[in-house]
C-alpha cells in the first residue's frame, strides 16, 4: 500500500522542484524522514516520509563540495562514496571538462608507496569525469591525469598514473552533460602479485591470505579462468600441498565483488594445466567462488583470482585441506536422519574457534542498554577480547544501534582496539568517538588526556582524527544529538568522526598523542 503514496509524493516534489534531477528528488525525500524505532531496518528510510518537510527544506551542499574541504583519504586500496547532485563549482575553479556539469566534489589522497595507481568511478549511477591534480590551491592546480565515462550503461571512468610516496593528490569528480548522482570511487596501487611470475607464495594446511585487484591487469597470453566469463583484473598465489588429500579453495571472505577463481599446475602461462575453476559458490549461492580438488603431496598449485566482468575489490582467499574444517565451510544437512563420513586427521583449530576456558553467553535480549564486564578468574590479568554477534534468525529484524568499549589504553600492544562489522548490501553512516577528557564529567579518573584514533578496514587505514573539531564540528554535534549521546565541549581533546562505510570489517585503534596511559571510551553509533 505504500507504493502509491510514495509515487504521489514524488510527483508533488517534481512539480515543486521541476529543475531538480531525480537523484536530488529522491535524496530530498529520504533526508526528510521522521525516523521511527518501530520501522528501523524494516524499510529504506527507517521511518515515515515527511512530505511537508521535503517540500520546504533547502538541500545542503556536499561536505566536500569545495577544494578546501576535500575529504582526506589515506593508504590504498580504498573505496569511498559520495553525492554531487547539490554540488557547485567554485569561482576560481577551472573547467575540468568542456562537457562537465560543473558540480564537482573533491577528495585528497596521500600516496603511501611509489608506483602505478588506478582510479575508477565504476559503481556510480551516472556518467562521471575524473581528474587528478597536484597543488595546494584550486587556482594553481597541475593536471596529472583525467578521463571521462561516456558509456550508456555508466560503467565508470578509469585512469592510471604513477604516484610518489608521501605526495598529495587532489581528486575531482564531476558529471557530464548535466548528469549528477551517487558516486563510487575506488583507488588501488600496483598489485605485487598481478603477474603470474610474481605469484605470492602461501604455505600450510589451512591458509587465509588477503589482497586486492583494483589496479590489477590481464597478462598477454593469460587464459580465461572460467569458461564463458570475462575478467581482466587477475592476481596470483602459489601454494605447495604439504599433504595429499581434498582441499577447498574459496574466496568466501571477498564480500565486495563477484569473483572468479581457477587452480592450475605449470611453471609458466604457456604451460598451465587447468585443475579446476569456479564462478559462483554453489554451496552458498553467493558471488564468491569455491572449488574442491584432490591435492597431490608436494605439488605446487597456481591460484588465480579475478573479478567477473572487470569486477574488483578486497580479496580474502582461504585454502583448507579439510573440506569442513572451518565453520564457514560446514556441510549443510537438511534431513531428520543422516549418515555422513569425514576425516579429522588433517583438521585444525580455526582462528577464533572457542577454547574450553573461554566464556560464552547465548541469550535472547529485549530492546535496551546492556553492559558486559570482563575479568580474570582468581583476579587474573591479561589481554581479553569481547565479541558480540547477532544470532537471530534472518526473518527477525534486529538493529544494534550502538556499541562501546571502555578500556585502559597505552602504547605498543596495549593500545585500545575496538572492532565492528557493517552488514547488508548498502553503506551505513556511523559516528565514531574516542573519549578521554569527556569522561571527567562522568566522574571517571585517570582518563586518556589526548586520545587519537585511526579507523582501519582490514589492514588499511582509511581515516584518522586527533581532535574532534578538526572534523566538521557541526556534523559531529548534530550526529551526537541524533543518537541522544553527550555533546562534546568546545576545544576538548576528544576524538570523533562521521563516516559512510561500505559493508565490511572495521577496526578502531586508539592511543594518546603524547604516549600517555589512561582510560578511554570508544563508541560506535549507527546513524539513520
Amino acid at each position: 500500500m505504500a507504493t502509491p503514496f510514495v509515487s504521489g509524493a514524488i510527483a508533488l516534489m517534481i512539480t515543486r522542484f521541476p529543475d531538480e534531477s531525480m537523484a536530488i528528488i529522491l535524496n530530498r525525500l529520504y533526508s526528510s524522514t521522521d525516523t521511527l524505532e518501530s520501522l528501523a531496518r524494516r524499510c529504506r528510510v527507517g521511518g515515515r516520509l515527511n512530505l511537508s518537510r521535503a517540500l520546504e527544506v533547502e538541500m545542503p551542499r556536499p561536505l566536500n563540495d569545495d577544494f578546501s574541504n576535500a575529504t582526506s583519504v589515506l593508504n590504498s586500496p580504498l573505496v569511498v562514496s559520495g553525492f554531487n547532485a547539490t554540488a557547485t563549482m567554485e569561482a576560481s575553479e577551472g573547467t575540468h571538462d568542456t562537457e562537465g556539469t560543473g558540480q564537482t566534489v573533491w577528495w585528497s589522497w596521500t600516496a603511501d608507496t611509489d608506483g602505478f595507481s588506478e582510479l575508477t568511478s565504476a559503481g556510480s549511477d551516472f556518467n562521471t569525469m575524473l581528474a587528478v591534480y597536484q597543488g595546494k590551491n584550486v587556482d594553481t592546480l597541475q593536471l596529472v591525469a583525467k578521463y571521462r565515462d561516456v558509456s550508456p550503461t555508466h560503467s565508470g571512468a578509469s585512469l592510471g598514473f604513477n604516484a610518489e610516496a608521501g605526495r598529495v593528490y587532489r581528486i575531482a569528480v564531476d558529471g557530464l552533460l548535466g548528469a549528477s548522482g551517487n558516486i563510487s570511487l575506488s583507488l588501488g596501487q600496483a598489485v605485487v602479485n598481478d603477474d603470474f611470475a610474481k605469484a605470492l607464495e602461501i604455505e600450510g594446511i589451512n591458509v587465509i591470505a588477503t589482497g586486492e585487484n583494483i589496479a590489477a591487469t590481464r597478462e598477454s597470453g593469460e587464459p580465461d579462468h572460467v569458461a564463458n566469463t570475462f575478467g581482466s583484473k587477475s592476481v596470483w598465489w602459489s601454494w605447495k600441498a604439504p599433504l595429499g588429500g581434498n582441499v577447498t579453495i574459496s574466496t568466501s571472505a571477498s564480500n565486495s565483488f563477484d569473483t572468479l577463481s581457477a587452480v592450475y599446475t605449470g611453471s609458466s602461462l604457456e604451460a598451465l594445466q587447468l585443475i579446476g575453476s569456479n564462478d559462483d559458490d554453489g554451496r552458498t549461492g553467493v558471488w564468491t567462488s569455491a572449488l574442491t580438488l584432490y591435492a597431490q603431496e608436494g605439488e605446487t598449485y597456481k591460484i588465480a583470482v579475478d573479478g567477473w566482468n572487470d569486477g574488483f575489490g578486497e580479496i580474502g582467499l582461504t585454502v583448507a585441506m579439510a573440506e569442513n574444517d572451518d565453520f564457514e565451510d560446514a556441510r549443510s544437512i537438511v534431513s531428520d536422519t543422516f549418515e555422513d563420513v569425514s576425516f579429522t586427521q588433517q583438521a585444525t583449530k580455526e582462528k577464533g574457534e572457542p577454547d574450553p576456558d573461554e566464556a560464552v553467553i547465548l541469550t535472547t535480549l529485549e530492546p535496551g542498554l546492556y553492559t558486559v564486564v570482563l575479568s580474570g578468574v582468581d583476579r587474573g590479568t591479561g589481554l581479553g577480547l569481547i565479541e558480540g554477534f547477532d544470532a537471530s534468525s534472518k526473518s527477525i529484524e534486529t538493529r544494534l544501534a550502538n556499541i562501546s568499549t571502555r578500556v585502559r589504553a597505552s602504547t605498543g600492544q596495549e593500545v585500545a582496539i575496538s572492532g565492528f562489522v557493517i552488514t547488508g548490501q548498502d553503506p551505513k553512516r556511523v559516528l565514531i568517538r574516542a573519549l578521554g577528557p569527556e569522561l571527567l564529567k562522568r566522574n571517571v579518573s585517570g582518563v586518556l588526556s589526548d586520545p587519537q584514533m585511526s579507523l582501519y578496514r582490514g589492514q588499511y587505514r582509511i581515516a584518522m582524527n586527533n581532535d574532534w573539531e578538526d572534523e566538521n564540528g557541526f556534523l559531529i554535534t548534530a550526529s551526537s544529538e541524533e543518537v541522544n549521546t553527550s555533546i562534546l565541549d568546545e576545544r576538548s581533546l576528544d576524538s570523533a568522526m562521521v563516516r559512510e562505510l561500505d559493508p565490511g570489517l572495521y577496526t578502531v585503534i586508539v592511543s594518546d598523542v603524547n604516549s600517555d596511559t589512561g582510560i578511554v571510551l570508544i563508541e560506535v553509533h549507527e546513524l539513520l
